[in-house]
Order: C-alpha cells, then structure tokens, then sequence
C-alpha cells in the first residue's frame, strides 16, 4: 500500500509555454549566437597573423593547394602535399621583419 504522501503528481506533457522564463532562454540562444559569431569571423581570422599558422597559409596559398578537398579525399596527392607541408613546418627558417 501506498499512502498520499509518497505520490507525486507529473504535469502532462504538452508544448512549453511562455514566460519570463521562454525570454530568458531566448536571450542566452541570442547571446551564444552572437558569441559564436563574434569568435568566428573576428577572432579566428587574427590567428592567421600567428608565426606558425601564418607560415603554412602563405605555403598553402602560394602552391595554389586546395585544402579542404585534400583533407576529405584519400588521394596520393593528399600524402604529397602533407609531407611538403610538414616539411616546410618543420625546417622553416623564421623569417621576422
């Protein structure tokens, strides 16, 4: 036997209702909004200014090597353009104005 005391009432389930509560989540959803944008198209491009990620931009760039498709494909080239790469990283000379 269960007594009334131990018995715990669920509400139903159905659709959130509004708020102070809906405002507020709606202005977090906002506010992380605005932070990922912030930190995507304003801070990530400093880190192109960076000694070593600027080092293997300019490599990239001047080989005309297309990254993104290298990195997706399982292609020779792929290997090729790694080990320059990796090689240019690793016996570059530092070139500082």
């Amino acid at each position: 036997m269960t007594s009334d005391a131990t018995k715990v009432k669920c509400a139903a389930p159905g659709p959130p209702t509004g708020g102070p509560g809906a405002l507020r989540r709606w202005g977090l959803l906002m506010a992380w909004l605005a932070f990922l944008w912030v930190v995507v198209f304003l801070v990530a491009p400093l880190g192109r200014h960076i000694g070593p990620v600027r080092l293997l931009t300019d490599f990239i760039r001047a080989h005309d090597i297309d990254a993104a498709a290298y990195y997706y494909t399982e292609v020779e080239e792929f290997g090729i353009a790694e080990h320059i790469v990796r090689d240019t990283m690793t016996y570059a000379h530092d070139e500082r104005p």
